[in-house]
Parts: C-alpha cells; sequence; structure tokens
C-alpha cells in the first residue's frame, strides 16, 4: 500500500458483517447491496507548506455518521486519503490511486495542486466534488468539478459589495503584490463597481514589517470603507495600521483572512471587520447542521481545528449521501448522472441549496459554481458573529 494513502476504518464500524460479505463479492459499485461505496479524499494532510489534518477528521466523522444510519442504500461508504504532500506530481499520484481504487468520487479535496488532478479525473470520468477552492479557479471552471459554494471569487467580489453597502462608495481596495492577492483585488474591485462604488488600489509589499506607509496611503483617498485581499498575517499587520492611523471605518475581507487567532491577537483592533464566507460560518452553532459538525468533529480530536475547510469536506460526503439517496450506484457514472439529473435544490444547511450546474452558468467566468452566494459575518466581541443569509454579491443592492 502507498504510503500516501491509508483507508478509513469508518466504514467498519456499522455493519461489519456487511463489509465481510463485500470482501466476497464483487468489486465497488458493481456488486451487491453490501458492497462498500468508496471515496477518497486528496488533500496536503500534512506537508511543510500547507497542512490540513482537519480535513481528514471531518470526512471521517461524516461517514461514520452516514454508515451509523445504514450508509447509503444499505451500503457502507468506505472513505481513503491520499496526502499530495503539497506537490503536484504526488497529486497525480493520487488521482490514479483513485482511479485504481475504483472510487464512486473524489470528495472534499483540499490542495493547491488540482491542476494535476482534473485532467485525469476528467478522462476517467469521476467527479472532484466539493472541492474546498484551495486551488483556485480551475475548481471553478473544469467539467470534472462540482463545487458547493463560489469559493474566493465569492467571498471576494462579496467583501467589495459590502465595503459600499456598508461603508459608501468611495472604496480603497488594499492587495498583496502577489499574483492571488492581485486577483483576490481584481474581485473586491469587481464587486465595489457592481455596488456603484469608485474604487481606488493600494498594492501592499508582503511580509513587511510595517505597513504605515500603505495605510497612510489609503487613508489618503478619505475612504468610506477598505477591502483587503492579501495572506492572513499580512491582513493582522495592516488592520493594525490603519487601527492605529486613526481609521474606525468599515474593513471588509474574506473569511480566510481572519482565522480565530488572528482575530484573537487583533484584539479590539478586529470589531467590526466583515468577511464573506463561502460557508455558513462555524460559529454559527444556532445553526443544526453547524453544531452536529462542531459537536462529531470535538468528540473524536477535542484539539482539532474547525475551520471552513473541514466543514466544507464534511459537507461533501454528506452531499454524495444526498445525491445517491434511492439511486442504485453502479461506479462513478452513478454519481454523474445524479448530478446531472437534480430536480429539487439539495438543502445541506452549511451551503446554499445546490440546484446542480446550471446552463447558462449565473457567471460565465466560472460556469462550475451551480450558485454564486456568499454569506456575511462580523467580528462582534472577539468572534464571528453570522450577518444574514447568503446573497448573490453579482447583483447589485437595490436602490435606497
Amino acid at each position: 500500500m502507498s504510503t500516501r494513502r491509508v483507508r478509513s476504518a469508518a466504514a467498519v464500524l456499522v455493519a461489519a458483517g456487511l463489509v465481510t460479505t463485500a470482501c466476497a463479492g464483487s468489486p465497488s459499485g458493481t456488486g451487491g447491496a453490501a458492497d462498500p461505496i468508496k471515496i477518497m479524499t486528496i488533500a496536503s494532510f500534512q506537508s511543510q507548506q500547507f497542512s490540513v489534518p482537519q480535513v481528514r477528521t471531518a470526512v471521517e466523522v461524516a461517514v461514520e455518521e452516514i454508515n451509523a444510519a445504514g450508509g447509503i442504500g444499505g451500503r457502507p461508504v468506505e472513505a481513503s486519503f491520499c496526502n499530495d504532500n503539497f506537490d503536484p506530481n504526488e497529486a497525480s499520484s493520487c488521482a490514479r490511486e483513485a482511479i485504481d481504487e475504483g472510487v464512486v468520487a473524489v470528495v472534499g479535496g483540499t490542495t493547491p495542486n488540482a491542476g494535476a488532478v482534473m485532467p485525469l479525473l476528467e478522462e476517467a470520468g469521476i467527479a472532484w466534488l466539493a472541492g474546498s477552492g484551495t486551488a483556485g479557479p480551475i475548481e471553478l471552471e473544469s467539467p470534472a468539478s462540482y463545487p458547493l459554494h463560489a469559493g474566493a471569487p465569492g467571498m471576494g467580489i462579496g467583501a467589495g459589495s459590502r465595503a459600499v453597502t456598508l461603508g459608501g462608495p468611495n472604496v480603497v481596495v488594499m492587495a498583496g503584490e502577489n499574483e492571488n492577492a492581485q486577483i483576490g483585488g481584481q474581485q473586491a474591485a469587481r464587486g465595489a463597481e457592481i455596488a456603484h462604488g469608485t474604487v481606488h488600489s493600494v498594492t501592499l509589499p508582503l511580509n513587511a514589517p510595517d505597513y504605515a506607509a500603505p495605510a497612510a496611503a489609503a487613508l489618503a483617498f478619505r475612504p468610506d470603507g477598505i477591502s483587503l485581499a492579501t495572506t492572513p498575517e499580512d491582513a493582522a499587520k495592516v488592520v493594525q495600521a490603519l487601527r492605529q492611523a486613526g481609521y474606525t471605518g468599515i474593513i471588509t475581507g474574506p473569511s480566510s483572512l481572519f482565522p480565530p487567532s488572528s482575530i484573537a491577537a487583533l484584539g479590539a483592533a478586529a470589531e467590526g471587520i466583515t468577511v464573506m464566507s463561502r460557508l455558513v460560518p462555524t460559529t454559527s452553532t444556532d445553526v443544526p447542521e453547524i453544531a452536529e459538525f462542531v459537536s462529531g468533529m470535538t468528540a473524536k480530536d477535542p484539539q482539532v481545528r474547525i475551520d471552513d475547510l473541514g466543514l466544507n469536506a464534511w459537507t461533501g460526503v454528506r452531499f454524495l449521501a444526498k445525491l445517491l439517496d434511492g439511486r442504485t450506484v453502479e461506479g462513478p457514472q452513478s454519481v454523474l448522472d445524479a448530478l446531472g439529473s437534480i430536480e429539487t435544490p439539495i438543502e445541506l444547511g452549511t451551503v446554499p441549496p445546490y440546484p446542480g450546474v446550471q446552463d447558462p452558468p449565473a457567471e460565465p467566468d466560472f460556469p462550475r459554481v451551480a450558485a454564486f452566494a456568499t454569506i456575511e459575518a462580523k467580528v462582534d466581541g472577539g468572534k464571528l458573529v453570522q450577518q444574514g443569509e447568503f446573497f448573490d454579491p453579482l447583483e447589485p443592492p437595490a436602490a435606497g
């Protein structure tokens, strides 16, 4: 067995007799009702650059919950995991393992290397289901991809829009000098313009010891609102510089810029920051699905990181179960057929209702996004508090 991949024992937790019977039967997806339905999650679970062990925990929790309720059509779900080590060559190997394993879908993928995976899945006819969006636009463009949310573009456009609607028409977009941040800045500017704002731009150096000069440049425009697109580390330093310069107005950005550790470190300076999320914030435990997710994660690992990457993967597994409910599963084509024949949007509680890929798409630049929406949260009392429901940042705000 590859050192990258470890099969989850979650499928054995319920109906061990079913799993034993399946071992003597035909391969996954083509045999009797007892055969496990195999899925894989490909992610940078552990690497020097980027590690998301919470994604594995989330998939395991969701699989255990589904199997405890009888599986999918009486068949247990079996999850395997492939660590791409933040390496595109390893990611390609993971995709080949998924194909060789006979998985019905790759679910909850969380890697910047989806570009190395997607062509192989496209050729094999396997869905990249509920990808996190960490690989950028390809996850919103590839015909193999079925995202459950609008990813970074939804958050960026929403952040720019909210800078106008919450602050006023004169907006400064402060974006890091790297390519991804510049793309995020362009999306924020687009959102501000959709909301009838006027945009000024300030470029942020990466990893600077001090951001007093960029803060002064931004404030020279006398902004009604400021939208950030940079790294989480630099975002915190920029906020400090703006607050120290006397700015008390609206600051917006994607939720990924302000993890709980940054909010805690900023203290009073974080109050009022408004972020856009791709999923319902994990702090919204009044939402039943969020409460279930948080409870399941902490029960499995009290030290686990609770964030939207784990929530996305957990949601993806639950989505697969709802998608395949009542269907005969005979391999990856069964998943594609189900995805192509959704009649009623699938309600998941953590993302917008999923209606299936639309033709024409809501946003032509991101044709795989079924529902282009984002949700707002504001730092209040040191934690993110959800503000309203999902909204479409591509729609201009109502007059007045």
